[in-house]
């Protein structure tokens, strides 16, 4: 559909909004008490059929007339952008400057990779199995960098470079929030790939 074309007397510009909207819900006209029907107005028609185009846009369809299944199509498709394949890692080794290359096993190359630590000796405050997510890809420490890690995926793998440091993460402690260089053995690194 092209919410745009109509019968006659379209105009070259969008119609204003109302300066002042009648807020609240349709109504029917009372001729017996001479309660008027509600005025869609002109606005009205245009945000409903631009917000219906937008849908249809976004999605990478044509507005067009001929089909009048572009609006299930392009929510079909909106329902179909979730992750339909996922991929998670044994732990890996955490080796200052090291390089990890892991297959995923995915159909194509991930939209979303997600690293995370798994605590392997209680340190920090933090207990075995415990993982953090957030903040591990951290290049600095008070202006000394080469800490964290890089990751870059194709089609067939997973790839991290590890910093150099000996201390390859920092993190905050689980009950202090004081920053602190982990013992790389300590820890492991997991992955999470999602297509």
């Amino acid at each position: 559909m092209e919410p745009r074309n109509y019968a006659a007397n379209a105009d070259a510009a969008p119609p204003a909004a109302p300066g002042a909207p009648s807020n609240g819900y349709p109504r029917a006209a009372d001729p017996g008490t001479g309660t008027e029907a509600t005025t869609p107005g002109p606005h009205w028609f245009y945000k409903i059929g631009e917000s219906l185009r937008r849908v249809i846009i976004d999605m990478g369809l044509v507005p067009d007339d001929a089909d009048l299944s572009l609006l299930s199509q392009a929510i079909q498709a909106v329902i179909g952008t979730g992750f339909t394949e996922s991929f998670v890692s044994t732990d890996q080794t955490i080796t200052s400057g090291g390089p990890l290359t892991i297959a995923h096993g995915l159909s194509a190359k991930p939209r979303l990779v997600i690293a995370s630590l798994v605590c392997t000796t209680a340190s920090n405050g933090f207990a075995v199995g415990d993982e953090i997510t957030d903040g591990i890809d951290d290049h600095y420490d008070a202006g000394v960098g080469d800490y964290g890690l890089n990751e870059w995926s194709d089609a067939t793998y997973i790839n991290i470079r590890f910093g150099s440091q000996t201390s390859v993460f920092i993190i905050n402690g689980k009950s202090t929030g004081v920053t602190t260089a982990v013992t790389n053995s300590s820890w492991k690194l997991k992955l999470r790939a999602f297509l």
